[in-house]
């Protein structure tokens, strides 16, 4: 089974700052009554539009995107477990990146 994108773009192309400027302004709405495909489906997108701006920093906010939109309303609680580890609840940190 192909993907078909939600929006559809050039993947080979680089991708206009001006043309993503309103899609990133506030990120990834975390929607609570979408469906689990449509979670999927989002994240994709996303990583199919952003994921090959360079910049690490960038790159960290394509995959902190991506968590919000498989997470939705878990997200918090998602971090918040990335972040416990064998010293408390504040072991490791969550870099939610730059938008680009």
């Amino acid at each position: 089974m192909g993907y078909l994108p939600m929006r559809k773009r050039a993947v080979s192309r680089r991708v206009d700052k001006n043309d993503i400027l309103e899609d990133i302004k506030g990120g990834v709405d975390m929607k609570n009554n979408i469906t689990d495909k449509e979670k999927i489906h989002e994240a994709i997108d996303i990583a199919i539009r952003y994921g090959q701006i360079e910049g690490d920093h960038h790159r960290i906010w394509v995959i902190d995107q991506m968590v919000r939109a498989l997470a939705g309303s878990e997200y918090d609680s998602v971090i918040a477990g990335a972040n416990e580890g064998e010293d408390g609840p504040n072991t490791y940190s969550w870099d939610i990146g730059i938008a680009p």
